[in-house]
Protein backbone atom coordinates (compact mmCIF):
# COMPACT_ATOMS: atom_id res chain seq x y z
CA UNK A 1 0.00 0.00 0.00
CA UNK A 2 1.51 3.51 -1.44
CA UNK A 3 1.16 6.45 0.99
CA UNK A 4 2.12 9.76 1.42
CA UNK A 5 3.32 11.77 4.20
CA UNK A 6 3.13 9.32 6.74
CA UNK A 7 5.17 8.81 9.63
CA UNK A 8 5.69 5.27 11.73
CA UNK A 9 4.31 5.62 14.96
CA UNK A 10 5.30 1.79 15.74
CA UNK A 11 7.23 -0.93 14.26
CA UNK A 12 6.74 -4.45 15.27
CA UNK A 13 8.14 -7.91 13.89
CA UNK A 14 4.38 -8.98 12.81
CA UNK A 15 2.86 -5.48 12.17
CA UNK A 16 3.71 -1.38 11.74
CA UNK A 17 1.58 1.33 13.06
CA UNK A 18 1.72 4.62 11.17
CA UNK A 19 -0.35 8.20 10.98
CA UNK A 20 -1.12 9.22 7.75
CA UNK A 21 -1.26 12.76 8.82
CA UNK A 22 -0.42 15.22 12.17
CA UNK A 23 -4.24 16.27 12.47
CA UNK A 24 -5.84 12.45 11.78
CA UNK A 25 -7.26 11.32 15.02
CA UNK A 26 -6.40 7.71 13.98
CA UNK A 27 -3.32 5.22 13.00
CA UNK A 28 -3.55 2.14 10.97
CA UNK A 29 -2.18 -1.15 11.40
CA UNK A 30 -0.58 -3.23 8.63
CA UNK A 31 0.64 -6.76 8.72
CA UNK A 32 4.35 -6.53 7.40
CA UNK A 33 4.55 -9.96 5.61
CA UNK A 34 0.94 -9.51 4.56
CA UNK A 35 0.21 -12.34 7.42
CA UNK A 36 -3.66 -12.11 6.56
CA UNK A 37 -3.75 -15.10 9.82
CA UNK A 38 -2.00 -12.45 12.00
CA UNK A 39 -4.37 -9.59 11.61
CA UNK A 40 -7.87 -11.62 11.61
CA UNK A 41 -6.57 -12.98 14.68
CA UNK A 42 -6.28 -9.32 16.15
CA UNK A 43 -9.78 -8.18 14.75
CA UNK A 44 -11.69 -11.27 16.14
CA UNK A 45 -9.81 -10.93 19.15
CA UNK A 46 -10.89 -7.13 20.01
CA UNK A 47 -14.14 -7.96 18.78
CA UNK A 48 -14.54 -10.40 21.75
CA UNK A 49 -12.50 -8.24 24.27
CA UNK A 50 -13.54 -4.45 23.46
CA UNK A 51 -16.33 -4.91 25.81
CA UNK A 52 -13.59 -4.22 28.83
CA UNK A 53 -13.54 -0.24 28.79
CA UNK A 54 -9.31 -0.59 29.32
CA UNK A 55 -9.08 -2.78 25.99
CA UNK A 56 -8.49 -1.31 22.67
CA UNK A 57 -11.27 -0.94 20.15
CA UNK A 58 -10.86 -0.83 16.07
CA UNK A 59 -12.63 2.55 14.40
CA UNK A 60 -13.07 -0.26 11.16
CA UNK A 61 -10.87 -2.58 9.34
CA UNK A 62 -11.36 -3.18 5.43
CA UNK A 63 -10.63 -6.26 2.79
CA UNK A 64 -6.93 -4.98 2.15
CA UNK A 65 -6.81 -6.24 5.92
CA UNK A 66 -5.90 -2.50 7.33
CA UNK A 67 -7.15 -2.09 10.88
CA UNK A 68 -7.77 1.33 11.84
CA UNK A 69 -7.60 2.56 15.49
CA UNK A 70 -8.03 5.71 17.62
CA UNK A 71 -4.79 7.42 18.03
CA UNK A 72 -3.38 8.22 21.24
CA UNK A 73 -0.68 11.00 22.33
CA UNK A 74 1.56 8.19 24.22
CA UNK A 75 1.84 5.07 25.24
CA UNK A 76 3.06 4.00 29.13
CA UNK A 77 6.64 3.21 27.91
CA UNK A 78 7.03 6.97 27.12
CA UNK A 79 5.49 8.13 29.71
CA UNK A 80 7.97 6.04 32.18
CA UNK A 81 11.10 7.30 30.08
CA UNK A 82 9.03 11.06 30.74
CA UNK A 83 8.77 11.03 34.61
CA UNK A 84 11.62 8.63 34.97
CA UNK A 85 9.27 6.88 37.86
CA UNK A 86 5.55 7.08 37.94
CA UNK A 87 4.60 8.62 41.69
CA UNK A 88 2.78 6.20 43.86
CA UNK A 89 -1.01 7.36 43.40
CA UNK A 90 -0.46 7.33 39.56
CA UNK A 91 1.11 3.57 39.65
CA UNK A 92 -2.34 2.61 41.88
CA UNK A 93 -5.03 4.08 39.60
CA UNK A 94 -3.25 2.96 35.74
CA UNK A 95 -1.84 -0.70 37.42
CA UNK A 96 -5.24 -1.71 38.85
CA UNK A 97 -7.10 -0.70 35.27
CA UNK A 98 -4.16 -2.94 33.52
CA UNK A 99 -5.14 -5.81 35.80
CA UNK A 100 -8.46 -5.41 35.61
CA UNK A 101 -8.44 -5.88 31.96
CA UNK A 102 -6.01 -8.48 31.85
CA UNK A 103 -8.61 -10.14 34.25
CA UNK A 104 -11.30 -10.04 32.04
CA UNK A 105 -9.16 -11.69 29.44
CA UNK A 106 -8.29 -14.47 31.61
CA UNK A 107 -11.87 -14.69 32.61
CA UNK A 108 -12.26 -15.89 29.29
CA UNK A 109 -9.23 -19.01 28.79
CA UNK A 110 -6.92 -16.29 27.04
CA UNK A 111 -3.16 -15.16 27.32
CA UNK A 112 -2.00 -11.90 26.40
CA UNK A 113 1.51 -13.13 26.67
CA UNK A 114 3.31 -9.94 25.58
CA UNK A 115 2.46 -7.49 28.17
CA UNK A 116 5.10 -4.62 28.69
CA UNK A 117 4.61 -0.72 28.94
CA UNK A 118 4.95 -0.51 25.15
CA UNK A 119 1.34 -2.42 24.87
CA UNK A 120 -0.64 0.10 27.39
CA UNK A 121 -1.74 3.40 25.39
CA UNK A 122 -2.46 6.49 27.53
CA UNK A 123 -4.88 9.07 26.97
CA UNK A 124 -5.13 12.79 28.05
CA UNK A 125 -6.40 11.69 31.85
CA UNK A 126 -3.89 8.37 31.64
CA UNK A 127 -6.38 6.14 31.09
CA UNK A 128 -5.00 2.78 30.03
CA UNK A 129 -5.78 1.19 27.06
CA UNK A 130 -4.42 -2.17 26.13
CA UNK A 131 -3.23 -3.31 22.51
CA UNK A 132 -1.78 -6.07 20.98
CA UNK A 133 -3.57 -9.44 20.64
CA UNK A 134 -1.03 -10.68 17.99
CA UNK A 135 0.09 -13.47 20.44
CA UNK A 136 -3.03 -14.16 22.23
CA UNK A 137 -2.88 -17.49 23.06
CA UNK A 138 -5.69 -19.93 24.52
CA UNK A 139 -5.21 -22.23 27.41
CA UNK A 140 -2.01 -23.26 27.55
CA UNK A 141 1.51 -23.48 25.21
CA UNK A 142 4.95 -23.57 25.60
CA UNK A 143 5.69 -21.51 22.35
CA UNK A 144 7.70 -18.35 23.63
CA UNK A 145 6.58 -15.49 22.62
CA UNK A 146 6.25 -11.72 23.73
CA UNK A 147 9.21 -9.57 24.88
CA UNK A 148 12.15 -11.60 26.89
CA UNK A 149 12.89 -8.58 29.32
CA UNK A 150 8.87 -9.68 30.08
CA UNK A 151 8.63 -13.38 29.83
CA UNK A 152 8.05 -15.60 32.96
CA UNK A 153 11.14 -18.32 34.14
CA UNK A 154 8.41 -21.47 32.71
CA UNK A 155 8.66 -19.55 29.18
CA UNK A 156 12.20 -18.87 29.67
CA UNK A 157 12.66 -22.63 29.64
CA UNK A 158 10.34 -24.11 27.06
CA UNK A 159 8.20 -25.42 29.76
CA UNK A 160 3.65 -25.71 29.37
CA UNK A 161 2.83 -22.58 30.60
CA UNK A 162 -0.91 -20.73 31.64
CA UNK A 163 -2.75 -17.75 32.35
CA UNK A 164 -0.21 -17.39 35.31
CA UNK A 165 2.70 -16.25 33.04
CA UNK A 166 0.98 -12.73 32.68
CA UNK A 167 0.99 -12.67 36.29
CA UNK A 168 4.93 -12.54 36.08
CA UNK A 169 4.70 -9.54 33.26
CA UNK A 170 2.52 -7.60 35.83
CA UNK A 171 4.78 -7.85 38.16
CA UNK A 172 7.64 -6.75 35.92
CA UNK A 173 5.62 -4.26 34.79
CA UNK A 174 4.85 -2.64 38.62
CA UNK A 175 8.52 -3.02 39.13
CA UNK A 176 9.20 -0.57 35.99
CA UNK A 177 6.26 1.95 36.51
CA UNK A 178 7.68 2.89 40.18
CA UNK A 179 10.80 2.24 40.15
CA UNK A 180 11.74 3.57 36.64
CA UNK A 181 14.23 0.62 36.08
CA UNK A 182 14.60 -3.51 35.67
CA UNK A 183 14.75 -5.79 38.29
CA UNK A 184 17.69 -6.93 36.75
CA UNK A 185 21.41 -6.86 37.82
CA UNK A 186 24.20 -5.11 34.63
CA UNK A 187 26.58 -7.14 33.77
CA UNK A 188 25.71 -10.31 35.01
CA UNK A 189 24.64 -13.40 33.37
CA UNK A 190 21.99 -13.09 30.37
CA UNK A 191 18.48 -11.58 31.15
CA UNK A 192 17.23 -15.12 30.39
CA UNK A 193 19.26 -16.44 33.20
CA UNK A 194 18.24 -13.89 35.63
CA UNK A 195 14.18 -14.59 34.94
CA UNK A 196 14.98 -18.32 35.34
CA UNK A 197 17.07 -17.84 38.67
CA UNK A 198 15.43 -14.38 39.59
CA UNK A 199 16.80 -13.29 43.05
CA UNK A 200 16.80 -9.89 42.78
CA UNK A 201 15.60 -8.13 46.09
CA UNK A 202 12.54 -5.99 45.24
CA UNK A 203 13.08 -2.77 47.40
CA UNK A 204 10.60 -1.60 50.32
CA UNK A 205 10.73 1.72 49.19
CA UNK A 206 6.29 1.42 49.88
CA UNK A 207 4.77 -1.50 51.22
CA UNK A 208 1.84 -1.78 48.98
CA UNK A 209 3.64 -1.87 45.71
CA UNK A 210 6.51 -4.10 47.58
CA UNK A 211 3.58 -6.42 48.43
CA UNK A 212 2.17 -6.77 45.08
CA UNK A 213 5.27 -7.09 42.81
CA UNK A 214 6.70 -9.63 45.56
CA UNK A 215 3.34 -11.59 44.98
CA UNK A 216 3.66 -11.81 41.25
CA UNK A 217 7.33 -12.39 40.69
CA UNK A 218 7.31 -15.73 42.27
CA UNK A 219 9.47 -18.50 40.04
CA UNK A 220 6.79 -21.01 40.96
CA UNK A 221 3.77 -19.80 38.44
CA UNK A 222 1.37 -22.18 41.49
CA UNK A 223 2.28 -19.62 43.74
CA UNK A 224 1.78 -16.43 42.44
CA UNK A 225 -0.93 -14.39 43.74
CA UNK A 226 -4.05 -14.31 41.67
CA UNK A 227 -5.52 -11.26 40.17
CA UNK A 228 -9.14 -11.73 41.85
CA UNK A 229 -6.82 -11.29 45.67
CA UNK A 230 -4.92 -8.57 44.28
CA UNK A 231 -7.68 -6.61 43.44
CA UNK A 232 -9.50 -6.77 47.15
CA UNK A 233 -6.35 -5.55 48.37
CA UNK A 234 -6.61 -2.27 50.52
CA UNK A 235 -5.06 -0.15 48.16
CA UNK A 236 -7.50 -0.64 45.29
CA UNK A 237 -10.40 -0.65 47.59
CA UNK A 238 -11.95 2.81 45.89
CA UNK A 239 -12.62 0.86 42.33
CA UNK A 240 -15.40 -1.02 41.68
CA UNK A 241 -14.59 -4.51 41.82
CA UNK A 242 -16.07 -6.46 38.85
CA UNK A 243 -16.35 -10.46 38.66
CA UNK A 244 -15.87 -11.77 35.45
CA UNK A 245 -16.37 -15.18 36.47
CA UNK A 246 -20.12 -15.95 36.64
CA UNK A 247 -21.79 -18.86 35.42
CA UNK A 248 -22.25 -19.29 31.41
CA UNK A 249 -25.64 -20.09 29.68
CA UNK A 250 -26.10 -23.87 27.70
CA UNK A 251 -26.64 -22.78 24.33
CA UNK A 252 -28.85 -25.60 21.89
CA UNK A 253 -27.07 -26.48 18.84
CA UNK A 254 -29.78 -25.59 17.19
CA UNK A 255 -29.90 -22.17 17.85
CA UNK A 256 -26.27 -21.37 18.23
CA UNK A 257 -25.51 -18.43 15.98
CA UNK A 258 -22.45 -19.24 13.07
CA UNK A 259 -21.15 -16.01 12.76
CA UNK A 260 -19.84 -15.76 16.47
CA UNK A 261 -18.31 -19.18 16.14
CA UNK A 262 -16.46 -17.76 13.18
CA UNK A 263 -15.10 -15.21 15.27
CA UNK A 264 -14.11 -17.81 18.21
CA UNK A 265 -12.72 -19.70 15.28
CA UNK A 266 -10.66 -16.98 14.21
CA UNK A 267 -9.13 -16.34 17.03
CA UNK A 268 -8.04 -19.74 17.66
CA UNK A 269 -10.77 -22.55 19.35
CA UNK A 270 -11.40 -25.36 16.83
CA UNK A 271 -15.32 -25.37 15.18
CA UNK A 272 -15.72 -28.92 16.88
CA UNK A 273 -14.71 -28.80 20.08
CA UNK A 274 -16.53 -24.80 20.42
CA UNK A 275 -19.96 -26.35 19.39
CA UNK A 276 -19.58 -29.31 21.00
CA UNK A 277 -18.65 -27.44 24.36
CA UNK A 278 -21.10 -24.78 24.25
CA UNK A 279 -23.76 -27.51 23.71
CA UNK A 280 -23.31 -28.73 27.17
CA UNK A 281 -24.91 -27.94 30.09
CA UNK A 282 -22.85 -25.50 32.93
CA UNK A 283 -19.77 -27.96 34.44
CA UNK A 284 -16.79 -27.49 36.05
CA UNK A 285 -14.48 -27.71 33.21
CA UNK A 286 -12.67 -24.09 32.74
CA UNK A 287 -12.27 -24.89 28.97
CA UNK A 288 -16.07 -25.50 28.52
CA UNK A 289 -16.83 -22.60 30.91
CA UNK A 290 -14.82 -20.01 29.02
CA UNK A 291 -16.32 -21.16 25.54
CA UNK A 292 -19.26 -20.37 27.06
CA UNK A 293 -18.47 -17.11 28.19
CA UNK A 294 -16.85 -16.03 25.53
CA UNK A 295 -19.90 -16.87 23.45
CA UNK A 296 -22.14 -15.05 25.77
CA UNK A 297 -20.44 -11.88 25.56
CA UNK A 298 -19.96 -12.34 21.63
CA UNK A 299 -23.98 -12.97 21.45
CA UNK A 300 -24.77 -9.63 23.70
CA UNK A 301 -23.18 -7.49 21.23
CA UNK A 302 -24.47 -9.08 18.23
CA UNK A 303 -27.74 -8.43 19.64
Amino acid sequence: MMMKNYHIVCKGSESTIFKVSPIDNYVMKISNNNNIKHITKEINAIKLLRKHTNIINYIKFNKNNIIYFPYYPQDLYSYIEKKNKIPYNECINIFYKVIDAIDFIHSLGLIHCDIKPENILLDEKLEPKIIDFGHLTISKSFIQKGTLNYNSPEMCLGRIYDYRTDLWSLGMLLYIMYYGCFPFYEKKESIRNQIIYFSKKIPKKNPNIYKIIKSLLIINPKERKSLRSIKEMKCFEKFSKNNYYREPIHVPENIMNEKIIKILTNIGWNTYSIKKQLSKKINKTNTDIMVQRSYYILNQMCN
